[in-house]
């Protein structure tokens, strides 16, 4: 198989360092390393990597590489001439040598899950096809696993494809070469002006913002306030903290829910329960943090396995599940049980 998916650029570098079990280098850069071995293909180069930047890809010395694509393409302002058949990994079938005078996406089955947002994390399944050859030059399906992907760090066709639409939802793209790999293309599958064909099933979108079934909180959950600045706000408990991992929702989503061994990107703000003090937060933070879930402590965990994204939840971890002799890092004095409110806003698979 001549391309790949490789892992984009961009993912938060910084798993929180009071979660983890590991140093925050080699925590931080889990989400990365465990995404790319989900991502390696067959150790073909990178020539069909949606992900890839046409201005640092495709280069070649050989001037013979960007050579004009022979034949003469037939130009549609459609689709019609386009046939895709088969319910799971798709076939398509172009009138090759083929182009779009237009990038052009069409829903082929609408789905009724949350809504890709811009610039945000999403799963999917593709199968791309060259409409100047009509072959498959890069298919997550031939892979065997879906692919993650922001969609700020992806070809401007496939951003178009993809934001806006539901989670659940079928598309087709066609993209002009201005829209994909122009100016240099990635020879030797695609050269520049080549129009490329994307069939694309979305299983999963990042969701900024929790919402959905909002919760009364449990008897055992300190008071949770959001302030001005929409950073929630944890009141010391005034109760005896748990002796066992717990956790609920405040607000229950609809996305993805968490696996065993699952990547997943969130946002939190931790306190100490017994002394109250703010260990650290990241809602004012540029970016969320992304973390492999081995990788945290195991209360976290726990109470993350069997959550939805989309969720606001908050989580107790006692300090056999967590830091039995403490973290001066966190201010957190031996004893001392966690408490966590966590915005989880995407999860997906690494293995």
């Amino acid at each position: 198989m001549a391309g790949s998916v490789g892992y984009p650029p961009g993912v938060p570098d910084s798993t929180p360092e009071r979660l983890s079990r590991r140093p925050l280098r080699s925590a931080g850069v889990a989400l990365a390393l465990g995404l790319s071995l989900v991502l390696a293909a067959c150790g073909g180069d990178p020539a069909a990597d949606p992900t890839t930047d046409p201005s640092a890809a495709g280069q070649s010395s050989d001037p013979s590489a960007a050579a004009t694509p022979a034949g003469e393409i037939t130009t549609d302002d459609n689709l019609d001439r386009i046939e895709i058949t088969g319910d799971d990994a798709p076939t398509v079938t172009v009138p090759a040598p083929w182009g779009i005078s237009e990038t052009t996406v069409e829903v082929l089955k609408p789905g009724s899950g949350p809504v890709v947002a811009e610039n945000s994390w999403v799963r999917v399944n593709y199968h791309g096809v060259n409409g100047r050859t009509g072959e498959v030059f890069d298919s997550s399906w031939e892979r065997g696993a879906p692919a993650p992907m922001s969609t700020d760090q992806v070809v401007t066709g496939f951003k178009k494809a993809l934001e806006g639409q539901q989670v659940g939802s079928r598309v087709v793209v066609a993209m002009t070469g201005a829209d994909g790999y122009d100016p240099q293309g990635q020879p030797p599958d695609i050269l520049p002006g080549d129009t490329l064909i994307f069939v694309i099933d979305i299983l999963g979108a990042e969701i900024p913002e929790p919402t959905g079934t909002e919760h009364a909180p449990a008897p055992w959950m300190p008071a949770v306030t959001v302030g001005d600045n929409g950073v929630p706000v944890i009141t010391k408990p005034e109760g005896p903290a748990p002796t066992e991992t717990m956790s609920g929702y405040l607000i229950e989503g609809d996305g993805e829910v968490v696996q065993e061994g699952d990547a997943i990107i969130l946002r939190y703000t931790a306190i100490a329960w017994e002394s109250g003090t703010v260990m650290e937060q990241n809602f004012d933070a540029p970016e969320p943090d992304a973390a492999l879930l081995t990788d945290l402590v195991p209360g976290f965990q726990e109470a993350m396995i069997g959550k939805k994204s989309g969720s606001r939840i908050v989580i107790a971890i006692p300090p056999s599940a967590g830091y039995p002799e403490g973290n001066p890092e966190l201010n957190l004095a031996p004893g001392e049980t966690m408490i966590y409110v966590v915005d989880l806003s995407f999860v997906t698979p690494v293995g």
